[in-house]
């Protein structure tokens, strides 16, 4: 699955060994369960996420009834802006619809490989 992420990256440049190493530290993959809510009404998101093979669904709750709003698969971004850029609580849910393994981006990590590698700023911020 790691290098299903080198491989999505180097669509877009010719990535040196320390490139592709900078991804793979810089992007942890991580499978989750069927269910697992990735991200809850009310939480602070701190991480987006690249899907790499499963599903994610984007819903909320409205007087007890469930709305799903998007569903993220295959080489997608899940992720709450206004949470994780403004720090504020997340008005919906981030749920695996089944077995998932995602690219765990965190905003630190990433600046860190935009420094080391400038030139993955611009194709990151597109691509994700």
């Amino acid at each position: 699955m790691e290098n299903t992420l080198v491989e999505l990256m180097s669509r877009f440049i010719d990535l040196t060994n320390d490139e592709k190493q900078g991804i793979l530290d810089a992007f942890p993959i991580k499978t989750f369960a069927k269910n697992t809510d990735l991200l809850k009404e009310g939480q602070i998101s701190k991480d987006a996420f690249l899907v790499i093979k499963g599903c994610i669904r984007k819903y909320s709750i409205d007087n007890g009834e469930e709305k799903t709003s998007a569903f993220y698969t295959e080489f997608q971004s899940a992720v709450n802006f206004d949470s994780l850029s403004k720090k504020e609580p997340s008005k919906y849910y981030l749920s695996c619809t089944e077995d998932t393994t995602v690219a765990i981006i965190n905003s630190k990590k990433e600046n860190d490989l935009y420094k080391k590698f400038p030139r993955f700023g611009e194709v990151c911020r597109v691509e994700m």
